[in-house]
């Protein structure tokens, strides 16, 4: 709702407007979460979504176990073992989705849930923002 009125007379009422909301938008790439993004509200409260690609989580595992398989963006076409796909896919907890969204928290800040998840908290990550990319 927006608040319209005239000053000279101080009369006001309230309309309600479709306001558009800045968000930025970060691309990041993650050693062990593959590609995700991150979206920032600028405004009070200040929240922020992390979105996540399970799929390509899934891949990375399955890289590491040299298990035989063709990825299409976001679908996985074949594999050489199926029940071992589904067996590492099973195995994605919360902890690991929270041991993600908080890479870029102090240590101190962090919930015992993420610092129990492991090497995943501590990963690098590269942020494409732009023309610019950092780790964190």
């Amino acid at each position: 709702m927006t608040a319209i009125g005239d000053r000279k007379t101080n009369r006001w009422h309230l309309q309600i407007a479709e306001r558009w909301v800045v968000q930025y938008n970060f691309s990041v790439h993650d050693r062990r979460w593959g590609r995700m993004f991150v979206r920032m509200c600028p405004y009070l409260p200040f929240s922020a979504r992390v979105c996540l690609n399970q799929h390509h989580w899934l891949a990375n595992r399955m890289r590491e176990q040299d298990i035989d398989f063709e990825q299409c963006s976001n679908a996985f076409l074949r594999c050489s073992a199926p029940e071992r796909l589904q067996q590492l896919a099973d195995t994605l907890t919360a902890e690991d989705l929270s041991s993600c969204s908080q890479k870029g928290y102090p240590a101190s800040r962090r919930s015992s849930a993420t610092e129990s998840a492991g090497k995943a908290a501590s990963t690098p990550a590269t942020l494409l923002a732009g023309r610019n990319s950092a780790t964190i």
